[in-house]
């Protein structure tokens, strides 16, 4: 009995989670994200989300749970997009080789969106997309859904 009540917590919890913004990993190693989200990116005809920031950010805490709390933009996000995180501090370190081919962001978190071949398609302020304390459903959907391929 002990068992199967354990079997089916798991699978509520399965049902339950659709979280999509992994969080962000102060060892990994971008440059080898990069290469792993191209490969699934053309595999699966999706563009590749980068988010730049990290924990000492308020804000990038504020924009992984804003998504990852609303079915709908993570529905968005799985549909279209490899989400890479890279961490960085405000002064691009570390990781600011891998971040050097970018254009500098101005503010944390940030996100570009690229092809599946890596090629930048767009650096955005987030910004912009908020609102209040916290973003803006209807600027993040807009956003994704603008840059997602069309299939």
């Amino acid at each position: 009995m002990k068992s199967f009540m354990i079997f089916v917590s798991i699978l509520i919890l399965s049902f339950c989670s659709f979280s999509q913004i992994p969080p962000t990993d102060k060892s990994g190693d971008p440059f080898k994200d990069l290469q792993k989200a191209k490969s699934i990116a053309t595999k699966e005809q999706k563009r590749i989300l980068l988010i730049v920031g990290g924990d000492w950010c308020d804000w990038c805490g504020r924009l992984d749970d804003f998504i990852n709390k609303d079915k709908e933009l993570v529905d968005i996000l799985n549909k279209n997009y490899v989400v890479v995180k890279v961490y960085c501090k405000g002064d691009l370190t570390p990781n600011g080789l891998f971040l050097a081919k970018f254009p500098t962001p101005s503010e944390f978190p940030h996100i570009f969106v690229l092809n599946s071949e890596g090629i930048l398609l767009e650096s955005k302020r987030t910004a912009n997309l908020e609102k209040g304390e916290s973003y803006d459903k209807s600027k993040v959907k807009e956003f994704l859904e603008y840059w997602a391929i069309k299939k």
